[in-house]
């Protein structure tokens, strides 16, 4: 399976959407929703300037698999955060190297323009 990175300029939406679905095993596991609420949002906060926002998708049928945000600030530029849903986590070897390569390839510099 291929995948490709989106710039995400709704990430306000794709980052609570996958962290809610991703959410078993995690501190919103069995949670109310203002701490969910809560949690999302700081996780949302961390997208600032020099941040860039990507949704993941699955290239052949377009389904949401994560998220991603590249940290520009520091040097090399890295992963920041990243979270792949669960029925995606069986690709994650296969997703990392994907991830690995649009870095490396600078894929990433035509949004920080």
């Amino acid at each position: 399976m291929s995948y490709r990175f989106i710039f995400d300029d709704m990430f306000n939406r794709t980052i609570p959407a996958v962290m809610i679905d991703a959410r078993k095993g995690t501190p919103l596991a069995n949670q109310i929703g203002n701490v969910i609420k809560g949690l999302t949002d700081a996780e949302v906060a961390k997208v600032v300037a020099g941040v860039l926002p990507y949704k993941i998708e699955a290239l052949a049928n377009g389904g949401l698999v994560g998220y991603i945000t590249i940290n520009t600030n520091l040097q090399p530029v890295s992963v920041y955060q990243q979270l792949i849903r669960p029925n995606f986590q069986q690709f994650i070897v296969q997703i990392n190297q994907e991830i690995s390569n649009f870095i490396k390839g600078n894929d990433w510099v035509y949004d920080s323009i």
